[in-house]
């Protein structure tokens, strides 16, 4: 069981002949008598290609629009993208529940996308772009020590730009220019943009200190997917990005892609085989991802509402990698 809302039975198949095993997991929910069937699906080289998370809980209204996690000291925290409060707010990681609401006072909320973390300092990523004619580009930068014990911060400014950008006209959401995932790592912050009309990501370099920089572009890889969030387990290395695409008569599936960590070039090394994790009209748009410490991966996932058909709230869930890649 994940808390104390559902209870869940799994049923294991096996195919000698191919050497394939599946796991079926049908999840009860106490509180209103609903069920979700869940699939693990494994390829026959026995790598994980297919997981469902675990919901923990629906969100509060407040957070229907969550964009970004960190999971510190044991405590969840998350921010809301743009036109929210320049707010960041300590959920309690077992319910969803809103704790505390953290205002950044010399901070506003254009586009708050991601949130990542060194041992000192977290970082909030305002560089949603989604028409990729944005000057002011930035990543706000806050004292851990702080966030865990004030409810009133003040942020230091990481500004940048992109080197290969020069049309900022806003004619079309079909660019190279939107960003919704960040890591920190080794003293640096690596952003993965997510394309519109391309289905690929932009690998972008930056130093992990105020001031204002040009991004450094170190690679082009592709998910044929959207990427909308990325963490990094400081146990290993591995970085787990989640994304979206759309797919014919299944629209808007989600997925995670894991891979083993950043090269010494800054690359990312080795992609596992992708993970799907279900449908957006299901469990609403995947934005927020981050590993606990037990090594576990939490997940938000925005409000979907389609007038008349969808009305799916906001909702945390977790997923358990031991033994997935």
């Amino acid at each position: 069981p994940i808390g104390n809302t559902g209870k869940f039975i799994t049923q294991f198949d096996s195919n000698t002949e191919s050497n394939i095993e599946s796991a079926y997991r049908i999840e009860f929910n106490a509180g209103n008598s609903s069920y979700q069937e869940g699939l693990i699906k494994i390829n026959s080289q026995n790598q994980v290609i297919s997981l469902s998370p675990s919901t923990i809980n629906s969100l509060e209204t407040s957070q229907n629009e969550t964009s970004g996690l960190a999971f510190i000291n044991g405590r969840l925290f998350s921010i809301n993208d743009g036109e929210n409060p320049n707010q960041i707010h300590e959920l309690n990681a077992s319910t969803g529940e809103v704790l505390r609401n953290i205002t950044v006072t010399n901070a506003s909320n254009v586009d708050w996308e991601d949130l990542a973390q060194s041992e000192t300092h977290l970082f909030i990523g305002d560089f949603g772009n989604n028409l990729g004619n944005r000057k002011d580009l930035v990543i706000y930068r806050v004292s851990i020590a702080e966030l865990l014990n004030q409810d009133n911060l003040t942020a230091e400014q990481i500004k940048f730009n992109y080197p290969n950008q020069t049309d900022f006209s806003g004619s079309s959401e079909n660019h190279r220019f939107d960003c919704e995932a960040m890591i920190f790592y080794q003293n640096k912050l690596h952003l993965f943009s997510k394309n519109r009309g391309f289905n690929n990501s932009d690998h972008y370099v930056l130093p992990a200190i105020p001031g204002d920089y040009e991004a450094e572009l170190v690679e082009t890889f592709s998910l044929n997917a959207l990427v909308t969030g990325a963490d990094i387990n400081r146990e290993n290395g591995e970085i787990s990005l989640i994304g979206f695409r759309f797919l014919g008569l299944n629209p808007l599936e989600q997925a995670i892609w894991i891979s083993e960590g950043i090269r010494e070039d800054q690359k990312l090394n080795n992609f596992y085989p992708e993970i799907k994790i279900g449908y957006i009209p299901i469990r609403g748009f995947p934005e927020g991802i981050v590993y606990q410490e037990s090594g576990h991966l939490l997940i938000s996932s925005e409000r979907f509402v389609l007038e008349g058909v969808y009305n799916i709230p906001a909702t945390l869930a977790i997923i358990g990698l031991e033994g997935s890649h």
